[in-house]
């Protein structure tokens, strides 16, 4: 039965799936491994194989299983736009480019999503001339597909021609109306909010969020559920937990240098972390999401309760430290496909603030730089953004929510900052783009590093590996403040979550 083609189509991801939820992925790759040696080695088979290594940090055994997948005349179009996801979500934009030229090159008819999809590759991959063309060789194809009139329009932005995007929305909208454009509606808001149409740029903005509403409740439930088990146990922690951590810290070996930088999304940490990139000392993970993934969901989240996550940290001895460890740096290595070596790893998690008592235990010799800026500019900026329909982007489904989960993070570091006898460095991004240089040489000294006025030099920045989170085309330019006090063109509208604010805007100094 196991031998049949029936079982490796239908039993076999379903068996895998079933051991990933039950939190048990390792087993799931035994049951492909299993059947990959008895002879299954079609494309779909090996794809999910190869993701499932992916998920895992395996990246070159993926590497391997995909490059089976897109040698395979028989791997289909689909097959191939997963395995290109998984090149672009570790920002290997240039693997996902070449893997999507086969997955058009083997749709059977032209088709507007997969050609659309290479143009956003290619548009990240800042190929943005032949980007521009595929997007309209899709709308060509389908002139209804409202994706790729979204980034014809976001084209036409980076070109700065804005009301040249303004008028290619406005118009898929009178020809081709939908319930479901909010991607379109995301980009309009944004567009709108640059020309400083900002009545135009937060009813664009309202109704792509009308149209998510239903998709986001689930998830906020969700959202609800991690932030109260963070706040228990960062309550549970306590200044003998603190002193004991450090104490056994000493003993580990090796030391490793590693520097947290959290905060908040859209705080500035990608702009903070590729300043602190351009140093040859050290090497930043961009949010490899490993930590979250891998060490707090299935000890934090997960756990029975908060009793229950507090009790395992405690419980913790110096191999298992040792060995939580050794495997945080193995998956990060294969990560970023290089070795760390003597370097400073700089852990962007901006996130991690909520989550610091299992990095306190696994890394007691860690320094913390936490990356402050005006919170009604962070939430104005955080609502704006449209990132992937998750337990994290969930409070942007309104100015209430996304206020209250500001304040549910950031009230960690309140909690920390008078607690915490470790190495920890404010910085605000207004410095930063104020006085780049002093700022950046105060980040500088605070991680050890040796100072370079090419630090804040955004050709240096545009040289680094490639940026995956949205702010990706604003960091390799120069630094601007158009963004610093941005939340007073839209007051009126951010009003009813201002007061949730107050506290921070006070305790962080941005009383006016």
């Amino acid at each position: 039965m196991q031998d049949s083609p029936s079982f490796w189509d239908t039993a076999l991801p379903q068996a895998a799936s079933s051991a990933v939820d039950a939190g048990d992925p390792h087993s799931a790759l035994a049951l492909y491994e299993d059947a990959i040696n008895k002879g299954a080695f079609d494309p779909i088979t090996l794809g999910n194989y190869g993701v499932l290594l992916w998920r895992l940090y395996e990246f070159r055994k993926g590497e391997e299983a995909f490059a089976r997948v897109v040698e395979d005349p028989r791997a289909n179009s689909g097959t191939l736009r997963r395995v290109a996801h998984c090149y672009f979500e570790v920002g290997r934009f240039a693997k996902a480019v070449a893997v999507m030229r086969v997955a058009v090159a083997r749709s059977p008819q032209p088709d507007a999503s997969t050609t659309n999809s290479l143009a956003w590759v290619l548009e990240r991959d800042h190929q943005i001339d032949e980007a521009r063309q595929v997007a309209e060789a899709a709308h060509a194809i389908d002139p209804s597909y409202g994706p790729a009139v979204r980034l014809l329009a976001h084209l036409d932005q980076r070109a700065g021609d804005l009301e040249g995007a303004v008028r290619r929305i406005t118009e898929q909208f009178r020809q081709h109306p939908s319930d479901s454009d909010w991607g379109l509606r995301y980009e309009l808001a944004a567009v709108c909010d640059r020309l400083g149409h900002y009545d135009e740029a937060w009813t664009a903005l309202c109704q792509a969020k009308s149209q998510l509403a239903e998709k986001s409740a689930e998830q906020l439930q969700y959202s609800y559920h991690i932030r109260q088990r963070q706040w228990e146990l960062t309550q549970s922690v306590t200044p003998a937990d603190l002193r004991r951590w450090r104490q056994e810290g000493n003993a580990l070996t090796p030391q490793r240098r590693i520097a947290f930088l959290t905060g908040f999304p859209r705080s500035g940490t990608t702009l903070l972390e590729q300043i602190i990139a351009t140093n040859a000392d050290t090497v930043g993970t961009d949010e490899s999401g490993i930590l979250p993934h891998h060490f707090v969901s299935p000890l934090v989240w997960r756990a029975a309760d908060a009793m229950d996550a507090i009790l395992e940290l405690r419980s913790f001895d110096a191999e298992q430290l040792t060995a939580g460890r050794e495997s945080f740096y193995q998956m990060t290595e294969s990560y970023l496909d290089q070795p760390v070596g003597e370097r400073l790893l700089v852990e962007k998690t901006p996130l991690q603030t909520a989550d610091m008592p299992l990095s306190l235990r696994m890394f007691p010799e860690a320094r913390w730089l936490i990356a402050l800026r005006d919170p009604r500019d962070v939430v104005l900026s955080y609502l704006f953004t449209l990132i992937p329909l998750n337990w994290t982007s969930a409070a942007a489904a309104d100015v209430v929510e996304a206020c209250r989960f500001y304040a549910d993070t950031m009230r960690h570091w309140l909690w920390w900052r008078s607690r915490l006898d470790w190495p920890t460095c404010e910085t605000a991004y207004e410095r930063l783009i104020a006085e780049p240089q002093e700022e950046s040489r105060r980040v500088a000294e605070f991680l050890g590093l040796s100072w370079d006025p090419s630090m804040v030099d955004e050709r240096h920045r545009s040289e680094r590996k490639a940026v995956r989170t949205p702010t990706y085309v604003d960091v390799i330019k120069p630094l601007y403040k158009r963004s610093i006090g941005r939340w007073h063109n839209y007051q009126r509208y951010l009003e009813p979550g201002l007061e949730i604010l107050r506290p921070f805007v006070k305790a962080f100094g941005y009383e006016e």
